[in-house]
């Protein structure tokens, strides 16, 4: 009799931990539809307006056409670390301005990646993209956390995809040049965005701001490479006016 009580205990306890895990996991699910609607704005509270008046400025404009052209600047004809450091640097203070920009670079890479490389280029955009929106740095600590975020986001997406296809220690070397070059750019890149937000005059530019603006100037004269208007390439056009 008593083992039956015992029992009987132990079944009503087994119950009632099974209705608790229950109520937990329905409270899970529904926690997480309330934070789907939240972070997915819906279409009656984003002002298409006000945004499309906000980034009519000059200054968004330039960004998003050095987005367009920065999605085309090749490095040794394989690797793109400029897009990867260009979306980091410009987009990580300002988190529309990070979607923007990178829903332009994805756009640009249409025109000059196809097949495999442009899936590979756009996941990996993504990534970063998601990783850099939730993801929130000190700013005690951007000059070097930004970088190595960049650098190890495209590393690892890159070298994750490439399981999916065509191994080998030549693509695996690139991937790791490409991701070093994007980290090396996005610190170069934040400086030339910090001298921008600081909108100082020229004549105060430090040296270590002058040479991001050079880097910044170089990579676009990259991507203007294979750009040309009735025979005229804009590449070296930037180059002799350069």
């Amino acid at each position: 009799m008593n083992r039956l009580q015992i029992y009987t205990y132990q079944r009503a306890a087994e119950e009632i931990s099974f209705n608790q895990r229950a109520k937990r996991r329905q409270a899970n699910k529904y926690q997480l539809k309330l934070d789907l609607k939240r972070w997915i704005p819906r279409g009656g509270d984003i002002d298409y307006s006000a945004l499309v008046k906000t980034w009519a400025r000059g200054e968004n404009l330039l960004l998003i056409i050095c987005a367009l052209v920065f999605s085309r600047a090749f490095v040794l004809q394989e690797m793109l670390p400029f897009t990867f450091a260009y979306i980091a640097a410009f987009g990580q203070r300002d988190k529309n301005r990070l979607i923007i920009l990178s829903l332009f670079v994805a756009l640009g890479s249409f025109t000059v990646l196809k097949g495999m490389g442009l899936g590979t280029n756009i996941i990996t955009l993504a990534v970063l993209a998601a990783v850099l929106y939730y993801v929130a740095v000190p700013k005690d600590k951007e000059w070097w956390g930004i970088p190595l975020l960049t650098m190890s986001m495209v590393m690892i997406c890159k070298s994750v995809l490439m399981l999916m296809g065509e191994i080998s220690l030549y693509n695996e070397m690139v991937i790791i040049l490409e991701a070093f070059l994007a980290g090396v750019l996005t610190l170069v890149f934040m400086a030339a965005s910090n001298a921008l937000a600081r909108k100082k005059p020229w004549e105060e530019y430090s040296f270590e701001e002058i040479t991001a603006f050079i880097v910044l100037g170089l990579g676009i004269v990259i991507g203007l490479n294979e750009v040309y208007l009735q025979g005229l390439n804009f590449g070296s056009i930037m180059c002799r006016i350069g």
